[in-house]
């Protein structure tokens, strides 16, 4: 009788021992940014996010490759990431305001707030930017809501 026994708990410790994979169940998975050694080819036929960043390797859900990917799509692999939150800006008074906030060419997010943080994500002279552009900025975060009528963002 201690065999069925044996036998159910080599199974419960081979499903323990199995990979945890980000994003099974509700938990939500952390947003990579794309990595200063991006490369699309790579990314495209090894598309795994530590290679592509969050916003890369969800495009790749849209297309052809769609039937062997964890998402059903863009929108679904892009909700499935931890959103950072947004910070709305302080209102630009003065260049006192603008130098405290682009300190050492490093943008610091809670000085700028987001909007401003993100921008200048664009910039040539931008420095080390967490993000590749504005745009990739922008889908990392939670963008406020229309209703909640804030100002300066």
């Amino acid at each position: 009788m201690k065999a069925p026994f044996a036998s159910v708990l080599a199974g419960l410790a081979l499903v323990a021992a199995a990979p945890q994979y980000p994003g099974d169940g509700d938990e939500l998975q952390r947003w990579i940014p794309t990595p200063e050694d991006y490369h699309p080819f790579r990314c495209r036929w090894e598309p795994r996010e530590e290679y592509c960043g969050t916003r890369n390797f969800c495009r790749q859900h849209q297309g052809e490759q769609e039937h062997w990917m964890e998402h059903a799509g863009f929108q679904e692999c892009i909700d499935a990431h931890e959103k950072r939150p947004w910070l709305p800006g302080p209102p630009i008074e003065s260049r006192d305001t603008i130098q405290r906030c682009f300190n050492f060419l490093r943008a610091d997010e809670s000085m700028c707030g987001s909007s401003t943080w993100c921008a200048f994500a664009d910039a040539p002279n931008k420095g080390r930017h967490e993000y590749v552009d504005s745009d990739e900025c922008l889908w990392a975060h939670e963008l406020p809501s229309l209703e909640a009528g804030q100002q300066n963002i």
